[in-house]
C-alpha cells in the first residue's frame, strides 16, 4: 500500500493537485484533523494506562494469544516472572495510539517500527508511554517522521524502547523546523 503510493509520487502526481484534494469526509473529522497540523522536532506527547485483568482478557480474545505466561496464574507463578505477564505487543500498542491520534496524529501511516522489550508489564501496573518527534525527511508530497517511543511502569523502569517511522502527508501536516 505505502509502496504503491511512493511509486505514484515518483511518477509525478503534482503536489498542487494533491494538496487541493478534498476528503469527502472532512466535515465529519475531528477539528484537529481539519487543515494542516503544525509539528516541531522535539514535540512530545504522553499517555498513562492502568493495566487491568479485563484488558489482558480482552487483548487475548482479540488476538487469540492465550499463552499460559499471560493467562494462567498457577503456571506463570512457577516461571521466571512469578506471575502472569501482560502481552508486550499490547503495551507497545500505546506507542501507536499516541502516533495515530496525537503525535503526529490522525491521517498518518506507520511505515516501520523497531521494538526492544526490556522488562515485562503486569496487571495493576500503570504504564506511562511517551513519544518524541526526533527527525524528519521531506519529500515532494509527504514527510517521513522518525519518532522515539518509551513505555515505563509506575517505578519509572523502562519496559519498551521503540523507534518508528511515520508517513505524514503535506496536505495534513506542516513540519516547521526541518533538519
Amino acid at each position: 500500500m505505502v509502496g504503491e503510493y511512493l511509486e505514484k509520487e515518483k511518477n509525478g502526481i503534482s503536489e498542487e493537485a494533491d494538496i487541493k484534494y478534498k476528503n469527502p469526509l472532512e466535515d465529519k473529522l475531528p477539528p484537529l484533523v481539519q487543515g494542516r497540523k503544525q509539528l516541531i522536532l522535539g514535540d512530545k506527547k504522553e499517555m498513562k494506562k492502568l493495566m487491568t485483568q479485563d484488558d489482558l482478557i480482552s487483548f487475548a480474545d482479540l488476538t487469540g494469544d492465550y499463552n499460559r505466561m499471560h493467562m494462567d496464574e498457577e503456571f506463570s507463578s512457577k516461571q521466571w516472572f512469578l506471575k502472569p505477564v501482560v502481552h508486550g505487543v499490547f503495551v507497545a500498542s500505546f506507542i501507536s495510539t499516541i502516533m495515530g491520534m496525537e503525535l503526529p496524529g490522525s491521517g498518518t501511516i506507520l511505515m516501520k517500527e523497531e521494538l526492544e522489550f526490556l522488562k515485562p508489564a503486569f496487571v495493576e501496573d500503570v504504564i506511562t508511554t511517551e513519544v518524541t518527534f526526533t527527525r524528519c525527511q521531506e519529500f515532494k508530497r509527504h514527510y517521513v517522521g522518525e519518532f522515539r517511543g518509551v513505555c515505563k511502569n509506575q517505578k519509572g523502569e523502562i519496559l519498551i524502547n521503540s523507534k518508528c517511522s511515520q508517513m505524514m502527508m503535506k496536505n495534513l501536516f506542516l513540519v516547521k523546523n526541518l533538519e
